[in-house]
Formats: C-alpha cells, structure tokens, sequence
C-alpha cells in the first residue's frame, strides 16, 4: 500500500524516473565502498552508467526486497524507468555506512547535477570516522571477532 501510494504521489507530480537507495551488506568493512545498480529498464542503466557503478549485480546481492526492491517492480507496471543503487557496506547493525552512502552521493550528483559541496560532507565524513572509532574500539575490536567466524556472504540492507 505504502508503495502504491509514492508511484500515485510520484505520477500526481508527474515525476520522471524512481531511483531507490540501498546496501549491500559484507561480512568485512570494505576498503572502498562499491556500487552496483539494478533497474526495470536498460535505458536507466544506460543513463546512470559510469566507471564507478557496476551492473553485474547477479552473485553478489539475492533478491533486494522492501521499498528499495519493490518499487522498482511496480514503476515497471506504470512503465516508470526505476533504478536501485546499492552500496557496499558492513553488514553489522552498529556500522554507519557512511562511506557507501557519500558514493552513492558522488554518483547523483554527478549524473543529476545536484551541486552538492561533496567535499565538506567527506570532511564530515572523516570526522565521524574518528569520533565512532574513538568511542567505539572496543566495539570494532568485537565486530572484527564476529567477522572472523562469519560465514563469507554478502546481504542487502534496504
């Protein structure tokens, strides 16, 4: 219902594409966080296409569910072009996922020309890095252990 109701505010509005933001959880932090991308139409994919974003999306992620997926699905009914962007992330419940998230930033707001000040968010960034691991080393010391003995696979986090 909730669904149905943003595509019926969408069209009300006459929107022109649904692009829906999501993660990807890992079983460690990612060095560098990637992004991948599914989509209801080729041309979509096509139009957010850049090095940074990567469409081979089969074997890392199962099925994306909730708003992020179905969204996407019912867009198509409409014949709205949708996409998902999904960031790698941690998948553990006390990890931010800032950095996946600040990706996914750089790639809107090149694609869509959002004129955000990326560089101010990433100094931000940086900051809440150094606070979280200050108040929380005990906590990552933890969260490494667990990662140890979990079993290598990847989730979605919508």
């Amino acid at each position: 219902d909730f669904c149905d109701l943003v595509i019926n505010i969408f069209k009300k509005y006459k929107g022109k594409e649904i692009v829906t933001l999501g993660g990807i959880g890992m079983p460690k932090i990612p060095k560098e966080a990637k992004v991948y991308c599914t989509a209801n139409s080729y041309n979509i994919i096509k139009k957010y296409k850049t090095k940074e974003l990567n469409e081979k999306i089969f074997g890392v992620v199962g099925p994306i569910i909730g708003v992020t997926g179905l969204l996407i699905g019912l867009a198509e009914k409409y014949k709205i072009n949708a996409i998902a962007l999904l960031a790698e992330t941690f998948g553990h419940p006390n990890y931010l996922g800032i950095k996946g998230s600040n990706e996914i930033l750089k790639l809107l707001n090149k694609k869509l020309i959002l004129i955000l000040n990326l560089k101010e968010l990433e100094k931000e960034i940086k900051d809440i890095e150094k606070e979280v691991k200050a108040r929380t080393s005990k906590t990552v010391q933890k969260i490494k252990n667990e990662t140890d003995v979990i079993e290598e696979k990847t989730s979605y986090i919508g």
